[in-house]
């Protein structure tokens, strides 16, 4: 746990220092802030860390700033550091997900999820319980893909199958059916 822990601290430190202008944000605090925020998490995770099955609780381990909204693990940290929140520069939306052999983080709400770090003979084992949809052979959108992975061509269809394909709906009529949706 200490190594994930670590990797994410060191992660958001280098995220918050890079993006503060603030004269108020010195090496020491920096540092500071540092040892707090890993002391405060390796509290916070306490009975939510299985590295058997790294997906459960994988929620309550989510660091999140949303809407100016920071997660209490990390404000606590930066009071304790000397620092003001205005002080550091944080992104409008950022989500750190912090598990067992694997720390990712997504900026914005439709940001591409990104690794940070992982230890992908431990996730690749069988003594690892990982759902299917996690996996890299089920996966979309993966930053483990190699990029000639993910930009390998569909495979070529014949001109029959393309003429039989219809265009897809305009927009308005996806909205429409979201809309349908999501009122029953």
């Amino acid at each position: 746990m200490y190594t994930e822990v670590q990797t994410a601290v060191t992660f958001l430190a280098k995220l918050f220092h890079s993006k503060s202008s603030s004269a108020a944000v010195t090496p020491e605090k920096l540092a500071a802030f540092q040892q707090a925020l890993v002391e405060r998490m390796l509290e916070h995770y306490k009975g939510h860390w299985d590295p058997q099955r790294p997906c459960r609780g994988n929620a309550f381990r989510a660091l999140c700033i949303l809407n100016g909204c920071v997660e209490p693990v990390i404000s606590d940290a930066v009071r304790v550091a000397g620092l003001k929140l205005a002080d550091l520069s944080f992104p409008p939306e950022l989500v750190l997900w912090v598990d067992p052999h694997c720390v990712s983080y997504r900026i914005g709400d439709f940001g591409q999820v990104v690794t940070v770090w992982e230890n992908r003979a431990v996730l690749d084992s069988e003594a690892v319980e990982i759902p299917h949809f996690f996996k890299a052979n089920h996966r979309t959108r993966s930053p483990s893909f190699s990029r000639a992975q993910s930009q390998t061509p569909p495979p070529a269809q014949s001109q029959q199958q393309q003429q039989s394909q219809s265009p897809p709906p305009p927009m308005s009529q996806h909205y429409q059916y979201q809309k349908a949706v999501m009122a029953n």
